[in-house]
Parts: structure tokens; sequence; C-alpha cells
């Protein structure tokens, strides 16, 4: 269990990168106690105003820059034109959570309340990713990680199968 407080057993705040192969499109921050609260960020930290009231209790970390670098990083090492990364934030860090290939459904909700803007902006962030990424495999890019994380899996799949 990740803790943002051990001492007031406060559980760390989720931070949802939404990735578009090596590009952070905007950063989504949820906090579970004292209450559930929603915040928005783009990559460089500022608020992106969605009109959702959070209650006041609620106190958002925000996000740091070394935290986008680190999802920009991994975002680069990963197949697809869109991820979305999540981290947890607690007192000893920041820790990998999962990752996504859909938005999530907390976004579906707010989806109605997002501005033509930011709907065009994640549109085009996504087809220039697609097109980076296409791009790099045909000039030959391996996915190292990727790879490899496939090789463990399939030895441990047929080590399963052939029990």
């Amino acid at each position: 269990l990740i803790y943002a407080d051990k001492k007031n057993k406060i559980p760390a705040h989720d931070l949802k990168f939404y990735t578009f192969y090596g590009e952070v499109g905007c950063v989504n921050e949820i906090a579970r106690d004292p209450d559930l609260a929603y915040w928005w960020y783009t990559p460089n930290g500022e608020d992106i105003d969605l009109g959702i009231k959070n209650s006041d209790q609620a106190v958002p970390i925000g996000v740091k820059a070394e935290y986008v670098e680190i999802a920009t990083e991994l975002s680069k090492k990963i197949p697809a034109p869109h991820m979305r990364i999540d981290f947890l934030v607690g007192e000893d860090g920041i820790f990998l959570s999962e990752f996504c290939s859909q938005t999530g459904s907390q976004v579906e909700t707010i989806i109605e309340v997002v501005s033509e803007t930011w709907d065009r902006k994640f549109g085009n962030l996504y087809l220039k990713a697609e097109m980076n990424l296409i791009n790099d495999l045909l000039q030959g890019k391996k996915f190292d990680e990727i790879n490899e994380f496939n090789e463990i899996c399939e030895k441990k799949y047929r080590q399963n199968r052939q029990k």
C-alpha cells in the first residue's frame, strides 16, 4: 500500500499521464481521501479548468517536471500512438501503477465538458504520434524493452502450458 501520508493513512494520489508516443498531452491528478477530487494540468503543470468543482478538503499535489519527463521517456518505448501511463505518488516517491490504452471511465464522463480546442489538440497529438511511430518503424526502430518483456511472457506462458 502506498500512502501519501502514512501517519494519517491517506492513500497516494494518482497521476495519469495522457501520452502520445513521446509527448504528454495532459495530466489528471486524482485524490481519493478525504474526498474524491480531480485536477487536470498541461504538461507544464498549469491548471486546465474543466468546470469541475472539487471538495475544499482535497489538496492537489500538482505535477513535477521530473514526472512529466519519466512519462515522456516511457511513452517513447511503447509502440503505440497513445498510452495513458499512471503513477501513484506517495511519501516515498513515485511508483508505476499501470499502462492503459484507453482513456478511462472518468474521461468519458468528462469529455462532454472538454472544449473543442482540447478535443482538437488531442486529435492532432494522436495523428502526429501515429505518423512518428510509423516513420520510426519504417526506419527500423526496435522496441527492445517491449520485445524483452514479450519474450519473458512467452517463456512463462509456454512453461505453464506444458505443465
